[in-house]
């Protein structure tokens, strides 16, 4: 006889072979409740698991009667909670990015809103640019937009969810040398509605430092093709790892996914 079935002659469910084997198995698995009050039902269970049928206690009966209820609410819970981790997992599965475009910047405190060339440039910026050159110091500030689309609209299938992206941890990567790293500052959500959120993504990096060696012209037409006036993302690719909350639960893609400006990506 399963130890949950009635046993009609005694009255006591699992009478038969005794409460002690199911509660021992089911305390063999993770429980929400603490440490502390696990013990005391261990060892009360035990106890009562002990007595005949005669002999039992009242509040023994009403312990058995309880933890059944407490083991499949728990359990139901679980399988309620699964399917949700489920469904947030598909979610982000479909979350889609890539690189949109740029906000033009400065470099070394020189606007390049209107520089699509080095010719754009004036003999004032020049020499700036030139003297801060030769000081090993080339910062170039600009902002770097990523497209992100939720597909998670109700149809194939899945609810209609809005996810919210907890955490966009990233590394730059220009002409496929890694540079500088981030993150958001602060949560963002993606509706679930197909259409396209722009994440804003503030780059500061001296371009010095990482291409210094390619010498000077070389390094200003590339923060003029990074964050001119005519920049794009076609010489980045940003390596990124979600954590995104769906329905509640926060879910971090367990891999690294690279994004570019040719298509969306799927985590």
């Amino acid at each position: 006889m399963h130890p949950f079935t009635p046993d009609h002659q005694s009255g006591i469910i699992g009478e038969r072979e005794g409460f002690a084997p199911y509660a021992k198995a089911i305390f063999k698995e993770k429980s929400p409740i603490g440490n502390d009050t696990m013990k005391y039902l261990q060892n009360f269970v035990a106890a009562c698991s002990q007595k005949s049928s005669a002999n039992m206690p009242s509040r023994c009966r009403r312990l058995q009667f309880t933890f059944i209820l407490a083991i499949a609410f728990f359990h139901l819970s679980g399988c309620a909670a699964l399917q949700q981790v489920q469904d947030a997992l598909a979610n982000l599965r479909r979350l889609q990015f890539k690189l949109d475009s740029v906000t033009p910047g400065s470099l070394a405190g020189i606007s390049l809103s209107q520089a699509s060339d080095v010719r754009s440039l004036t003999i004032q910026d020049g020499l700036k640019l030139t003297a801060a050159f030769a000081n090993k110091s080339l910062p170039l500030s600009w902002t770097l937009n990523v497209a992100a689309k939720n597909p998670n609209d109700g149809t194939g299938g899945t609810p209609q969810r809005a996810a919210v992206l907890q955490s966009f941890a990233w590394t730059l990567k220009i002409d496929e040398k890694e540079t500088i790293s981030g993150d958001i500052a602060n949560p963002l959500e993606i509706p679930g509605t197909g259409q396209t959120t722009i994440i804003p993504l503030q780059m500061s990096i001296d371009l010095y430092k990482f291409f210094g060696e390619r010498g000077y012209k070389e390094v200003l037409n590339l923060a003029l093709a990074v964050a001119g006036q005519k920049g794009s993302a076609a010489r980045l690719t940003l390596v990124a790892v979600p954590t995104v909350s769906v329905a509640g639960i926060d879910l971090k893609y367990p891999g690294q996914i690279s994004i570019v400006d040719k298509e969306f990506t799927n985590p």
